[in-house]
Order: C-alpha cells, then structure tokens, then sequence
C-alpha cells in the first residue's frame, strides 16, 4: 500500500467545531513515509505507522488494551489543530463505500502537534 486515505470527515468536522450533519470533507491522501511498526506486551498493543511529509506528516497510531475487543485510534500532526480537550460527536468511516460509524472524537495536543482521537 503506498498511501492510506484518512476518512474522518466527521473528524475533521469536530476540529472546526460543526455538527455532525455538516457536508463531509474531501479525503485527503497521505503517501506512507515509514514502515509499520508493532509493540505489544502482556496488556497492550500498538501499531503505528506515519505518513505524509512537513505541515501534512501525520502519525496514525491504533492501541489495543487488554482482552477488550476495543480500540484507541490517535491521529497527530502539525496540520491537526490544537485544541484542549474538545469532545465532539462524530463519525468515521474506514475505507471507500463504508458506512459511516457513529464515535466521540477528542481534539487535544502532543507537543506542539494537534491530536485527535477516539474509541471504537
């Protein structure tokens, strides 16, 4: 795969502060700028992965805990806006012709990066 399209319409829509019924945003595609790598132990597992470059790059992290069947999904970035702890109803969708799936997403910042994340 040499790009990953991020489909957070709804996302991005809790960074600008609108509604859920906004319009959806365009994807914006991010070509893969490192390998896929894995962390795990007894209670936690992680895959990380960053794409795009500069003001685009974005770091795509998705953290599993325990035996639970959910999920962390932490997008960070300088092209993210940076926000303090804004919580938003959202939705996502992964992948072309996917229903849209309802989530709170969490408008924060790492850094001098913005970050946005949700459960699923």
């Amino acid at each position: 795969m040499k790009g990953i399209v991020l489909r957070l319409a709804a996302a991005a829509m809790a960074l600008m502060g609108t509604s859920a019924g906004a319009p959806a945003v365009n994807a914006t595609t991010l070509t893969a700028a490192g390998e896929w790598q894995v962390e795990s132990s007894a209670e936690f597992c992680s895959v990380f992965r960053e794409f795009g470059s500069g003001e685009q790059r974005t770091a795509f992290n998705i953290y599993g805990y325990g035996p639970d069947d959910s999920f962390r999904v932490v997008l960070t970035g300088p092209s993210i806006p940076r926000h303090t702890g804004k919580a938003r109803d959202a939705q996502v969708t992964f992948g072309r012709g996917t229903d849209p799936l309802p989530i709170i997403a969490v408008v924060n910042q790492s850094g001098d990066d913005g970050m946005l994340s949700f459960l699923m």
